[in-house]
C-alpha cells in the first residue's frame, strides 16, 4: 500500500521530470558536444543551451543557458544561468546554477549554489556543507546525507538511510527505513516523516525543530508481503509479454518498411546527437497536437451546446474549427503515439547490433537476434525506479527522431540498400 507521502513525493518527480524535457529551446539556439572529454573551461563562455554527450564532462566556465550533460561523470565548478539536467554514473557540483537543477546519477555529490529547485535521484547522495538551494530539494537515494541550507517552503527526502545536519527553512517530508537528524539540524516548519516504526528515527539533542514533529506509519505486514510476491510475478509476466509484443511488432515492421527501417537505423547510429535533437523536436509536437486535439474536442461540445441559443454564431465558429482540426490532430497524435513507440525498437536494434559488433567482426543490420537482445536490455534499464522512467524517455525520443529523419531522407529519394535480416 502506497502511503500519502510517498505519492506526495512522485507527483512532483514526474512533473520535473517532463519540465526537463519540455522546457529547453529548440536546435536553433543550442550547443551539442560530443567527444570522450569534454571540457568548458574558464575562459569559455557559450551563450546558447549546451547538449554535451562524454565519457568526462568538466564546467569550469560559464553556460548562459540550459545545460543537458550525459556522461560517465560530471563535474559542474562553474556557473549556469538557467536550469541544469545532468544523467551520469558520478556528478559532482561546486559552482553556481540559477534555474533548477535536476540529477539523475549513481554518486551524486551537490555542494554549490542553486537558485530554484533542486531534483535529485541517486543510490548515494550527499547534499555538502557549502550547498544552498533557494528552493525545495527533492531527492530519492538509498543513502542520503544533507548538510547543507534548503531554502523552499515544502522539501521532500524518500530513501533507506537519512541523514540531517543541515538547515531547512520550511517543512519537511522524510521517508526511511531510519532517519538520523544531527545535533546541528535546524528544520523552521514541521517534521513529518514515514517509518515502519515511530523508533526508527533519531533526533539528537541539539537538533532545531520550530514546528510539530509528527509521524506517518508505514505499514508492512505479511498479507502486505504476500500481495507485493505476487504484483512482482504480474509485473514479470506482462513485462514479458510486452517484451514480445515489441519483438513481433519489429519484426513485422522491418519486413514491410526494411528501406525505412534501414535508414532509421543508419541515422541514429551515425548521427545520434542530430537523432535525439529531431526527437525532442518531434515530442514538442506530438504534446502540442495532443493539446490542440483536446481543444478542438471541447469546442466541438461547446459548439453543439451553443449553436441553437442566441450565441449561435459562436457556437457554428466553435464547430467549424474543431472540424477542421480533428482530422489533423488526431492524425498527428496517433502518428506521434506510433513513432514514439517505433521508437523504442530501433534503439533496441542498436543496442544489440553493438553488442553483436563487440563480439564478433561484422553483425547484420536489423537482424532478428539483436532486435531480442536489445528488448532484453531495455526491459532491463526499464525496471530501475525513477532512472527506468527517464531511460525509457530518453529511448523513445532518440528512437522517434532517428524514424524522422528516415523517413524524411527516404522520401527526398535518398534511400538506403536493404540488407538481409539475420
Amino acid at each position: 500500500m502506497k502511503s500519502r507521502l510517498l505519492m506526495n513525493l512522485y507527483i512532483p518527480a514526474i512533473a520535473l521530470v517532463l519540465c526537463s524535457v519540455l522546457l529547453p529551446g529548440t536546435t536553433d539556439c543550442t550547443v551539442f558536444k560530443k567527444d570522450n572529454r569534454i571540457v568548458i573551461s574558464n575562459l569559455h563562455h557559450i551563450n546558447e543551451d549546451l547538449y554535451a554527450f562524454s565519457e568526462k564532462l568538466t564546467i569550469d566556465g560559464l553556460i548562459d543557458g540550459d545545460l543537458m550533460g550525459f556522461a560517465s561523470s560530471i563535474d559542474i565548478n562553474g556557473e549556469i544561468s538557467n536550469s541544469a539536467n545532468v544523467f551520469a554514473q558520478k556528478v559532482h557540483h561546486t559552482g553556481r546554477v540559477g534555474g533548477t537543477m535536476r540529477v539523475f546519477g549513481y554518486e551524486v555529490e551537490i555542494n554549490g549554489n542553486i537558485g530554484r529547485s533542486l531534483l535529485v535521484g541517486g543510490r548515494f547522495v550527499e547534499i555538502g556543507p557549502r550547498a544552498v538551494i533557494a528552493k525545495d530539494a527533492n531527492i530519492w537515494g538509498q543513502s542520503i546525507d544533507v548538510s547543507g541550507t534548503v531554502k523552499g517552503a515544502v522539501s521532500n527526502l524518500k530513501g533507506d538511510t537519512i541523514k540531517i545536519s543541515g538547515t531547512f527553512e520550511g517543512d519537511l517530508n522524510v521517508g526511511a527505513k531510519f532517519i538520523r537528524i544531527g545535533p546541528k539540524a535546524i528544520i523552521t516548519g514541521n517534521l513529518t516523516y514515514e517509518t515502519i516504526d515511530s523508533t526508527d528515527i533519531v533526533i539528537s539533542e541539539g537538533a532545531a525543530i520550530d514546528g510539530e514533529t509528527v509521524w506517518v506509519p508505514c505499514c508492512k505486514t505479511e498479507k502486505d508481503d504476500d500481495k507485493k510476491s505476487d504484483n512482482i510475478t504480474t509485473s514479470w509476466v506482462l513485462a514479458i509479454s510486452k517484451l514480445l509484443a515489441a519483438f513481433l511488432f519489429g519484426v513485422i515492421v522491418v519486413a514491410v518498411f526494411r528501406r525505412y527501417a534501414v535508414t532509421s537505423f543508419r541515422q541514429l547510429r551515425d548521427r545520434f546527437s542530430m537523432s535525439l535533437a529531431t526527437g525532442f523536436l518531434s515530442l514538442l509536437i506530438f504534446a502540442f497536437s495532443i493539446v490542440v486535439l483536446i481543444i478542438s474536442l471541447l469546442l466541438m461540445i461547446v459548439g453543439l451546446v451553443l449553436s441553437s441559443g442566441d450565441s449561435a454564431a459562436v457556437g457554428v465558429v466553435a464547430l467549424v474549427f474543431s472540424i477542421l482540426m480533428l482530422p489533423i490532430t488526431s492524425f498527428t497524435a496517433v502518428s506521434g503515439g506510433i513513432i514514439f513507440y517505433a521508437g523504442k525498437i530501433v534503439v533496441a536494434f542498436l543496442i544489440g547490433y553493438l553488442l553483436l559488433r563487440a563480439l564478433r567482426t561484422s553483425p547484420v543490420e536489423l537482424g532478428k537476434g539483436q532486435l531480442l537482445v536489445g528488448l532484453v536490455i531495455l526491459m532491463i534499464l526499464f525496471a530501475v525506479p525513477i532512472v527506468g522512467f527517464l531511460i525509457y524517455l530518453l529511448v523513445a525520443i532518440a528512437g522517434a527522431g532517428a524514424i524522422v529523419l528516415g523517413i524524411r531522407k527516404c522520401r527526398r529519394g535518398k534511400e538506403e540498400p536493404p540488407t538481409t535480416s539475420q
